[in-house]
């Protein structure tokens, strides 16, 4: 962190040019031939991966900012960009087959398919905007289970694929499904008379269980992540409308989530052996991490 901090500011002293840009490639290259190819150290590879890809995508849009450049669109501008930082990732990940590594390849690939949609028409991309979004994140689902059924019994590098690529697949179908059924947002649509923000609470809690039936099959905790923070601002929202002293009520909020995260993290492996044994049998249950692991 502190090493990329240091080629920020010495980039920026030395004005941005490009040959600053590239020392600070060159230099983060070197860093992790060390650490990630020699050492194999985990922690400090992934901070690597994403400066390598930072800078790259820095150095494009640097270069993109020369006068011969000013006249590109805003999409064309940022899908070069995207490209640049996916070649990067891809590098990256092809020298030194760090799992953490290809979700970044994951996320560029969205970004540079968002940027393309722009490009070719900026209205269907706003208009179109939730299902893109969700077709981006079925899209990194469907690449995290291809790593998952390949290591059921998570005991090579593919597994750590399918975590990154879960991760961030997770949020995507999250907010693409969820994205009109906030109680922030239907709570003006119920002082109106219209929509009521129960609804919204139903939407959200059966969204909740059914990512946790289908997380609990493929043993995958990543998925939750995201959609807990919807469930949490239901649950915040319903106990602030019961007009209690605001200490009280953030207490509550934070006792409920944590205890739901908790029967979650204990609770798992019976759940998953519970879910298992309502699931009817077939061959393709031995491609799925079994019930006891």
């Amino acid at each position: 962190g502190f090493l990329g901090a240091g080629l920020m500011s010495a980039v920026t002293y030395l004005g941005n040019t490009v040959a600053a840009q590239l020392g600070a490639l060159v230099l983060i290259w070197l860093a992790a031939e060390w650490l990630t190819g020699y050492l194999r150290v985990s922690a400090p590879s992934i901070v690597l991966s994403v400066l390598f890809t930072g800078f790259t995508a820095y150095y494009m849009a640097a270069v993109l900012g020369a006068p011969r450049w000013s006249n590109l669109a805003i999409y064309e501008t940022f899908m070069i960009v995207s490209a640049a930082a996916l070649v990067a990732a891809g590098l990256f990940y092809l020298r030194f087959r760090l799992p953490f590594a290809l979700a970044i390849v994951g996320l560029t690939i969205v970004g540079l398919a968002f940027t393309a949609i722009g490009t070719l028409s900026s209205d269907f991309l706003v208009s179109n905007f939730r299902l893109i979004v969700g077709g981006g994140g079925l899209s990194l689902f469907t690449a995290a289970m291809w790593f998952d059924l390949k290591d059921p019994l998570r005991k090579s590098t593919r597994s750590d694929c399918g975590f990154w690529l879960h991760l961030i697949a997770a949020p995507m179908l999250t907010h693409a499904v969820l994205w009109d059924s906030h109680p922030a947002i239907t709570n003006m649509q119920k002082m109106l008379g219209t929509t009521p923000a129960l609804n919204s609470w139903l939407i959200i809690a059966a969204f909740f269980v059914l990512f946790g039936i289908i997380a609990l099959i493929i043993n995958r905790r990543a998925l939750l992540v995201s959609s807990l923070g919807y469930v949490g601002s239901v649950i915040a929202y319903g106990i602030w409308q019961l007009n209690l002293p605001s200490g009280a009520a953030t207490s509550v909020v934070l006792l409920i989530i944590a205890a739901l995260i908790l029967t979650f993290g204990v609770g798992w492996q019976p759940l998953r052996r519970l879910v298992f044994k309502l699931m009817p049998r077939g061959k393709y249950l031995d491609n799925l991490p079994p019930a006891h692991v």
